[in-house]
């Protein structure tokens, strides 16, 4: 179980400024994968690509999540000068 770590942002508050519950997912996806695909999106969430396409740009209309070539990436609290939390994976 040393050395297995999964990433966990502790910055939650900024679902409670998201209106939607599909951009809250989309957040939290990203969150927890740090980079995907509009196709990795798709596949893993479900949601259809118009609904996709316009719930990244509010997301990257708020600086969570930046455009990198072809997936999405999402913005660490320490990029934004916030230092993220590391705890033990529990699901082994």
């Amino acid at each position: 179980m040393a050395g297995h770590f999964v990433r966990h942002d502790l910055g939650v508050a900024p679902l409670v400024e998201l209106a939607s519950p599909r951009t809250k997912l989309v957040y939290l996806y990203l969150n927890i994968v740090e980079k995907a695909t509009v196709e990795e999106l798709h596949e893993a969430l479900g949601i259809r690509y118009m609904e996709l396409y316009s719930t990244l740009r509010v997301l990257r209309e708020r600086d969570d999540i930046r455009n990198e070539r072809n997936s999405y990436r999402y913005l660490g609290r320490n990029e934004l000068g916030i230092d993220s939390v590391e705890r033990p994976d529990r699901a082994q």
